[in-house]
């Protein structure tokens, strides 16, 4: 039987926090996953993955252009918790 050599996996620093993407949000008003990618430098599918979480915790709201995202009061409550406002 052959031995399977797993990959070990890295420790990767974070490109950005909650925080920070709803702050951005915040400046921008409205954001899409493109935003996200060049600001944070994040994959696709990073941004959208981090985009699809902040939705299922009701801190970002689709608005009416498909793929646009704006903040919820729920956010801007998170944001002035952390005196980001």
């Amino acid at each position: 039987m052959s031995q399977l050599k797993l990959a070990k996996r890295e420790w990767r620093p974070y490109k950005a926090t909650k925080i920070d993407v709803l702050d951005f949000i915040h400046m921008k008003e409205a954001v899409t996953r493109y935003d996200l990618m060049d600001r944070f430098d994040y994959t696709y599918w990073g941004a959208h993955h981090r985009l699809y979480l902040l939705y299922r915790q009701k801190l970002i709201q689709p608005l009416f252009q498909r793929g646009t995202w704006g903040l919820t009061e729920l956010a801007f409550q998170r944001l002035d918790h952390y005196k980001r406002l």
